[in-house]
């Protein structure tokens, strides 16, 4: 039996050979690991001081999103700093999303056979490159946005007055917005979805966004009763909407890693424009899934740090599309042929990248790069005063500052009676070891807070504690 007709099956067990894809392809990432990305530090680091009870963006000055951080501060708490643990945990979250858009594409009748091969190509288009299959922002948030595509389809299918589904679609764009920013873009997405296939009212647009608002409101009033809601704006809210921040891959890697799923969309597209037969309501279904793949590119232009993991999102529009070409095929020798061809491309392209075999694929910008300042610092207590993440690597953080980029400002103003305040508090509930200093911003700062002077020691661009 072919890998095509196996899956094809209408046999919820097919589940069980997707599963052991996913082991299969999470083994070479556990027993050969891949260098550890910036994306895995930090998480590392906001997990380990949220853990340490430092409140995101008051005692933790940082732009990650606070629902990701809220997930960071979990796995910490539980796997402690363990890498394997939480690659683990990413697998899991890659099956349970296959298996879920699977499902949820067999009982909203979107293709005209039930067939489980959405979610072997879930999985194995997941592994193009080895930070998708980690525990990225973007892999937690595609979970939200998977169920809120559920809920989509579920309104276009029955078009009545269903208010949970529509308020409980708003309420997964929402969390997928606190999980990565920029993936609000699909609450328009699902707005011009709903107003074009579900002939949704005005009544429905309201409950829509009260939907998409509420998480934001009972973030904002939780932040305002903590005396922090300026605080949130300018290092969640703002700082999303103007931040410049690079790409971590170089677009011709980008290109190489959309190549193949590119061509078989191509495919995709020609053949069911000839071949399917399709109802209105599948018809419909396709033209919603093809306006989501349109929110998915705008996203890729707008996203800021551009990775190979910022393709997630565009994941369920493909596989839909893909599967409906595959399906299609009539020669069955070609369809287990082209099948075979995406799987072994896909994986060959992930592993050959990964282990720098191919040399138009760069990952140095994505991968932690050691700081230069190891070799002087490690094992210690740090505040660091400069943009070096890759410090925190073997040593622990003792300071409210991760994003220099945000922190700078407080240092660069001592005499602000507000900066003063916070870093009075920060030595009150922190006392660094090694405080890397090259700006020798501290200079200015122990003139004001008599409680630092005696205590640390300049040495080259670093102050040494010397008292507690």
């Amino acid at each position: 039996m072919g890998m095509l007709r196996f899956f094809r099956i209408n046999d919820p067990y097919r589940l069980l050979a997707v599963l052991a894809v996913v082991i299969a392809l999470g083994l070479t990432l556990l027993l050969d690991a891949p260098p550890q990305t910036i994306r895995q530090l930090h998480a590392r680091v906001v997990g380990q001081m949220m853990t340490a009870d430092q409140q995101l963006y008051t005692e933790l000055w940082d732009t990650v999103p606070p629902l990701q951080a809220v997930f960071d501060q979990f796995c910490f708490w539980v796997f402690g700093p363990s890498a394997t643990a939480r690659q683990i945990l990413a697998l899991i979250f890659v099956f349970v999303q296959a298996s879920y858009f699977a499902i949820f594409l067999i009982r909203a009748k979107a293709y005209t056979e039930n067939t489980y091969l959405p979610a072997l190509l879930f999985v194995v288009t997941a592994f193009y490159s080895f930070d998708t299959f980690q525990l990225t922002p973007e892999l937690f948030s595609s979970f939200f946005l998977l169920l809120a595509l559920g809920n989509l389809f579920r309104e276009i299918e029955f078009r009545q007055q269903r208010d949970a589904t529509i308020f409980n679609l708003g309420i997964y764009l929402s969390l997928a917005s606190l999980t990565v920013f920029v993936h609000a873009i699909f609450l328009p997405v699902a707005l011009v979805v709903l107003l074009l296939f579900a002939q949704a009212d005005a009544r429905k647009i309201v409950l829509l966004i009260l939907g998409f608002l509420l998480p934001h409101m009972a973030l904002a009033g939780w932040y305002f009763i903590h005396d922090g809601l300026g605080l949130l704006w300018s290092h969640y809210y703002h700082a999303q909407l103007t931040r410049a921040v690079p790409d971590l891959v170089p677009g011709k890697t980008m290109l190489v890693f959309c190549a193949l799923p590119l061509v078989y969309l191509v495919f995709a597209l020609f053949m069911m424009s000839r071949e399917a037969r399709l109802t209105r309501y599948q018809t419909q279904l396709l033209q919603a899934m093809l306006l989501w793949q349109l929110g998915g590119m705008i996203m890729y232009v707008l996203v800021p740090g551009l990775q190979p993991a910022s393709l997630l999102p565009l994941l369920p529009p493909w596989v839909y599309l893909t599967s409906y070409y595959l399906l299609l095929i009539r020669r069955k020798w070609l369809a287990e042929l082209s099948l075979w061809f995406f799987v072994v491309g896909t994986v060959a392209l992930s592993l050959l990248a990964r282990h720098g075999k191919l040399s138009y694929i760069d990952y140095s910008a994505l991968v932690v790069t050691p700081s230069p300042r190891a070799e002087k610092i490690a094992q210690k207590k740090v505040m660091i005063l400069a943009d070096d993440l890759a410090l925190y690597d073997h040593n622990q953080p003792a300071s409210f500052f991760l994003d220099w980029s945000v922190s700078q400002a407080v240092f660069e103003d001592p005499d602000a009676i507000g900066n003063i305040l916070l870093l009075d508090r920060c030595f009150q509930h922190h006392t660094p070891e090694v405080i890397v200093d090259p700006g020798n911003y501290l200079s200015a700062i122990i003139v004001r807070l008599p409680r630092l002077q005696g205590r640390y020691q300049r040495q080259d661009e670093n102050w040494l504690l010397i008292s507690k």
